[in-house]
């Protein structure tokens, strides 16, 4: 900290007009000169996310908005778009420790079944679907 980044007049507009949602989700900006804003804090439930670029995503998200949706709403869709930004991505080297937390987690936290994008988190396959996978049907 900080992570200054550059702004567009209307997202600078907008940063101005919605401090207090930006305080509500834990994120200190401040100016930084004509058009940059500085990060000064972050949360550490979006560690994985970079600050700037999360930053600009959601003032456009704002700023698509009109700055009036309803604001609870608006809440919930910034915490699912961070939790994009946290969840593990495809390809991604997990120890079995990690797995095992996952898997336990999932028990425990709602809204699992799906991301935040409406994709599946699961699949289930019955044991006919896994044979013919392997072609092991007929035995």
């Amino acid at each position: 900290m900080p992570h200054s980044f550059e702004v567009t007049p209307s997202q600078l507009a907008m940063y101005e007009s919605q401090k207090g949602l930006f305080e509500k989700l834990g994120i200190e900006l401040e100016p930084f000169g004509p058009d940059t804003l500085a990060v000064q804090a972050f949360p550490a439930l979006l560690e994985k996310a970079d600050p700037a670029e999360f930053v600009r995503e959601m003032l456009d998200k704002l700023i698509d908005e009109d700055g009036q949706a309803d604001e609870e709403r608006l809440l919930h869709e910034i915490l699912d778009m961070a939790a994009c930004k946290a969840a593990i991505k495809a390809g991604q080297a997990l120890s079995r420790d990690e797995i095992a937390r996952l898997l336990k987690d999932k028990d425990i936290v709602q809204r699992t079944s799906r991301c935040p994008h409406g994709r599946p988190t699961t699949i289930t396959f019955s044991m006919k679907e896994l044979e013919k996978q392997f072609k092991r049907t007929g035995f």
